[in-house]
């Protein structure tokens, strides 16, 4: 039944398990990444793959720029 969904490439604002996200990414093969959530206490978790901290705020920035062109906002 998978073999046919496709994955939908534009904004999605419902509820996605963190585990479909992170294998996503996998698959994308990406050569860096950042993560960014909350733990179930409700503490702010983030990570990078990146030595290059201009670069981490250049993806969270252009990142940012993209949910609002989406939401319309």
């Amino acid at each position: 039944m998978s073999d046919n969904v496709e994955k939908f490439p534009g904004a999605f604002f419902g509820t996605i398990p963190s585990e479909t996200i992170l294998s996503a990414a996998i698959e994308a093969d990406l050569p860096g990444v950042i993560v960014i959530g909350y733990d179930k206490d409700g503490n702010l978790y983030w990570a990078h793959s990146m030595p290059e901290p201009e670069k981490v705020i250049w993806l969270l920035r252009a990142t940012e720029r993209q949910i609002f062109e989406a939401c319309d906002l």
